[in-house]
Formats: structure tokens, sequence, C-alpha cells
């Protein structure tokens, strides 16, 4: 996969970018977070996704690695140190460590299996994942954003490992699915073959259940149109459903959208790397 950068730059570090602020929590923690992060916001990190256990005083960078001087220098994995001068115990209480271990640990993943081209496009992913996390553009379910990374940033070789809320193990070949609700979640890792991504991918619905070759033209003016100065897009329309319409104040949002448009981006995924 390549990967363009849309919010952040090669020399700019995206934590460089904001504001963070130290509180201390009821339990008389200190952590650190974005200023302008809000109390339910710092509430669910401190309680659901910092880890909860002591972490090794002190790491180095693992002492070999199968691909050797191929992977990257910034995705190599951390070991325990245990020459170190160190013998305090450290926590997890700072929200730069955990977006780290996040991002780096699914760069690195992902690297490895084959699904990054090259070192600057892993960076790029790092980098843009490390963004829209920290701006809450984006966010992965909670149980991901509490284990992903453990063992790559931290060496703790018995961390708990992510568990996707409802896993899809494969469909046949023929599988499509015309306007049916089907949820999933698609967890890659280190020992994902690669040749399976294609089949993995075409998830959920045929593009065919969706297109509407009848629908006349509309050309769209919402903020997001100012993304396609930077990179080139277009909008893609999925509908609302009945009742009110977005901006309405008895608009109520149709979740069983999610599917379709999920189901159309794995299909123009798919149909372009077939």
């Amino acid at each position: 996969m390549r990967f363009v950068r849309l919010f952040t730059h090669p020399d700019t570090d995206p934590f460089d970018t904001v504001a963070f602020r130290r509180l201390t929590t009821e339990a008389g923690e200190t952590v650190t977070v974005p200023a302008r992060w809000g109390s339910v916001a710092v509430e669910v990190l401190v309680d659901q996704v910092f880890y909860p256990h002591a972490l090794p005083p002190a790491t180095r960078r693992a002492a070999d690695h199968p691909l050797g001087a191929r992977l990257p220098d910034f995705l190599w994995p951390q070991e325990a140190d245990d020459t170190a001068d160190v013998t305090a115990p450290r926590f997890e209480r700072d929200i730069r460590d955990v977006l780290h271990r996040v991002a780096g640990g699914l760069a690195y993943h992902a690297f490895c299996a084959g699904l990054l081209d090259n070192a600057e496009d892993a960076r790029a992913f790092y980098d843009e994942l490390r963004h829209v996390m920290l701006h809450r553009i984006a966010l992965p379910e909670i149980s991901l954003l509490a284990t992903a990374g453990l063992q790559w940033a931290y060496g703790l070789a018995d961390a708990p490992r992510y568990r996707p809320a409802e896993s899809i193990d494969a469909f046949p070949a023929d599988f499509a699915v015309a306007g049916a609700a089907l949820g999933g979640t698609l967890a890659v890792d280190a020992q994902t073959p690669v040749t399976d991504l294609q089949k993995r991918l075409r998830l959920l619905a045929d593009m065919r259940a969706i297109e509407n070759p009848d629908a006349p033209p509309l050309t769209g003016s919402e903020d997001f149109a100012f993304m396609t100065e930077r990179v080139p897009g277009s909008y893609v329309l999925v509908g609302a459903g009945p009742g009110a319409m977005p901006h309405n104040p008895g608009y109520d949002f149709n979740d069983a959208i999610l599917t379709v448009a999920a189901s159309y981006f794995c299909r123009l995924v798919e149909t372009e790397l077939a």
C-alpha cells in the first residue's frame, strides 16, 4: 500500500502541533493529555486505555529481527533491558505513549506482513495515524487502543492481545450480500498471509447493491470539500434513510448506512488491488 500525507509533514512530529496538560486524577495519579480534551475523554483514557500494570523500568532495541536491515529503525521492536541502572517500575500515564505504541505497533505488523511499500510509507502511516487519533478525527475501538503495540513498544511478552469485537475468518469466493446488514472487524497482524488480503477486503456486499445509475448528478458543498484541495477525491453519498435529513433538529443517525458505506469502500479497495 502507498500512503500520501494529508495532515502531517515529514519534518514535524504530530505531538509538537498541540498543547498538552498534566492533571491529577481522583486516584492521585498524574497523567498527560491534550489540553483540549474534556473530562469524559480523559476518564475513558485513564480507566480503559492506559495499561494498568507496571511496565519494565527500561527497554532497549531488540537484539535481532528476521527482517534485519530491511526493518526501518523507528519500527524496531523493544525488549526489557535487565542491565539498565533503573529499578523503579514505570506506568503508562501519557497519551503520547499510547498513540505511539498503537500507531507504531500497527505500522510494524503491517510492514512485516508486506502491506507497506517502504520505510517512507510506513512513516507516513505512523504519523498520519497518530495525528487522526490525537485530534480524534478517527479512533479504533477501545480494546485495540488498550492492547495494540504493548509487546512492540514495551517488550511485554505476556501482554494481552487485541481481540476484535467481532472477527471474520473467511468468506466464500462468490460472497455478496445485497443490502444485508453484516458487521465485522478486519484484523491484520504479522501472521496474516498477504495473499489473503483481497479475499478479506471483500467483506460485506457487492458494489452493485448500492450503485444507482439513475441518480442525478449532485455537487456537494460541505466543509469536507476543502480536503480535495490537498488530495484529489470525490463525494460518496450513501443516503440517510427515512426521516429527517442531516442539519435538521429531528435528524437521527441511521446506523445501518455504516455497513453500506463500509461495503462500498471495501469493494473499491478490492477492485484496485485486483
